[in-house]
């Protein structure tokens, strides 16, 4: 059966592509988004220099490239479908270089599919398909005549280790299988430049040492990184994702010449083949994709987008339950001034769910600088942005850090750093028109008070040196509050740390502070807090020095006599009661 040229195959490698695009963009569009984050591409000399000077420079350069255009989820997951397809046109190109009958045509989806399940862990970098495709696509070249023939292999080992790193080695063996079949050459020559090939490519690497490269021996052997973690990036899954892609077209080609199989047979043939290609693949797929992490990714696009109702409406249609997850929807509750009436309609987990600890990462900080940020603790959001940035492991920098570098920076009236990094922003694709127009504002002070957020930051930054303490978060909140007593976002986190510590004699301490705040009313959360407290020490609610609402008196009797009549109480007040702080106090 001629499937080669046919509709059928150009139809099912755009049903493939289609269904990438689909999966990137309905399904992981954070994971998209999140690759754009972590690189600063530069349109600058220095910069492309840097890129290209390395092996596997050239497909490094091109992914961070294309990479940029991930700040958009429908661009991102475009450009890994069409890349996805790409790979796998190159591949059953070489396969049919090799003799490989159209029969075996699923197969040349294996690298593909095995790279899409890779790219479910947010490490694995784009150019782990920009090399394998420079790779395959350089390999259909050839010199005719032997002088050019010559000059042609000598050369190419060395442009290609320079380009795709640890992908020449998939046109090394291409090449080998292609010029054996063909035998255009006496034997004699064609051992020779194989072994000046695989001399060449083992050489390089010790050479370039020698000569004083700043680079670990093992990533001038293997150049691009494929993973985040460099030192970790060369893994027995890109070793066997490399012999995929360089014998799926060995492997074709020699079961052409045993499998024979003609009309409905072959239609048949191929058929299974698909099947057990497509749906193997496709259960690995799905077991590789972590949707609680794309939730958590979620969360921290649309809090850096300042998209609090996009938020919100994640959490009411599942609820969060991680602890970075829930930080930034009380951030969004907060900002929508909703977090004192609608705090414990949610899940919280204590305090990490509302000021995560620090950790010593590349993401995490990312979203506790934000909240910090918001509160007023300018320095603060500063230090663990750029503690952030300097913990990624490739040592790339991260765009999203730079912006907020000069924000923060702008807040503090630190013109000449902010310049700095508006200066690096200006030389980008996505944010040179945000830095140039940022910059037009700082030659004049009543433009950089227009900017509504950086004036209400201003007002409430911490003006005194003090020595922050993470430990003792009610008293650097109480501390940033005393600097602005209209400071809603401190107070309301001040009141969240006390009740979320079930430490309800602070809470009341700290409590009548938020007289400057101008509620209409006392919020929801601090009224059941107030009724609590005061059922305590008296026998009814009598006297209560605070406005109530009845509807909050009823509902804390019924409680009480649920909870003291049953010994397991905890499922009947599930049903109703989860969403009161009394429930939290008890059973969380």
């Amino acid at each position: 059966m001629n499937i080669a040229n046919s509709k059928m195959t150009w139809g099912t490698t755009l049903v493939f592509v289609v269904c990438a695009y689909l999966f990137f963009y309905g399904i992981y569009p954070f994971h998209v988004c999140y690759q754009e984050q972590y690189q600063l591409f530069l349109f600058s000399s220095a910069y492309t220099s840097e890129m290209l000077s390395k092996p596997g420079g050239l497909a490094e350069y091109i992914a961070a490239y294309l990479t940029q255009f991930f700040i958009s989820p429908a661009a991102g997951a475009f450009i890994l479908a069409f890349l996805l397809g790409m790979l796998q046109r190159l591949v059953y190109t070489a396969a049919k270089s090799l003799g490989a009958d159209d029969k075996f045509y699923p197969l040349t989806f294996l690298p593909s599919l095995f790279y899409w399940m890779l790219l479910c862990n947010e490490n694995y970098m784009l150019v782990g398909l920009v090399a394998p495709i420079l790779a395959l696509a350089l390999y259909p070249l050839s010199a005719k005549g032997l002088r050019l023939w010559v000059v042609y292999y000598i050369l190419m080992p060395l442009g290609l280790y320079f380009f795709v790193g640890i992908s020449c080695w998939i046109w090394f063996i291409l090449w080998f299988a292609y010029e054996w079949r063909e035998r255009q050459w006496p034997r004699r020559v064609f051992l020779a430049f194989a072994g000046w090939n695989l001399l060449a490519f083992l050489l390089f690497p010790l050479v370039l040492k020698y000569a004083g490269w700043m680079y670990p021996l093992q990533l001038l052997f293997f150049g691009t990184n494929f993973f985040r973690f460099p030192l970790l990036g060369v893994s027995s899954v890109v070793i066997v994702y490399m012999l995929l892609i360089a014998c799926i077209p060995l492997l074709a080609a020699w079961l052409s010449t045993k499998v024979r199989s003609d009309g409905r047979r072959s239609v048949v043939f191929v058929a299974v083949l698909s099947l057990l290609v497509f749906g193997g693949c496709g259960y690995l797929i799905h077991r590789a994709t972590d949707m609680e992490k794309e939730e958590i990714l979620a969360y921290d696009y649309y809090i850096q987008h300042r998209d609090w109702k996009n938020v919100i409406e994640l959490a009411d249609r599942k609820v969060p339950s991680s602890p970075l997850s829930v930080a930034c929807l009380n951030l969004a509750l907060c900002k929508e001034g909703m977090m004192a009436d609608r705090m414990f309609h949610y899940y919280q987990n204590g305090t990490e769910g509302l000021l995560p600890s620090f950790t010593k990462d590349f993401t995490a900080p990312l979203i506790t600088s934000e909240i910090y940020y918001h509160i007023g603790f300018i320095n603060t959001a500063q230090r663990y942005a750029f503690e952030a940035m300097e913990c990624i492991p490739n040592m790339n920098k991260n765009v999203r850090v730079i912006k907020r570098l000069a924000e923060t920076n702008i807040i503090n009236g630190e013109y000449a750093v902010a310049r700095k990094y508006l200066h690096l922003l200006q030389q980008t694709m996505f944010y040179h028109d945000w830095a140039t127009e940022t910059l037009s504002l700082l030659s004049d002070e009543q433009k950089v008070e227009q900017n509504e957020e950086w004036r209400q930051l201003r007002k409430y930054r911490t003006k005194k040196d003090f020595l922050f303490s993470e430990q003792e978060p009610d008293m650097m909140l109480g501390f940033v509050f005393s600097q602005d007593e209209t400071n809603r976002v401190a107070y309301e986190y001040l009141m969240a740390v006390c009740l979320l510590r079930k430490d309800l004699k602070s809470f009341l301490q700290y409590y009548p502070l938020g007289k400057s705040i101008g509620y209409a009313r006392i919020p929801e959360s601090y009224q059941e807090a107030i009724v609590y407290a005061w059922g305590l020490q008296h026998k009814d609610m009598t006297g209560i020095p605070y406005p109530i609402d009845s509807n909050v008196l009823n509902r804390v009797n019924a409680y009480g006599r649920i909870y003291t009549s049953y010994a397991n109480a905890e499922p009947m007040l599930r049903q109703q009661y989860s969403g009161t702080y009394w429930y939290y106090l008890h059973f969380r």
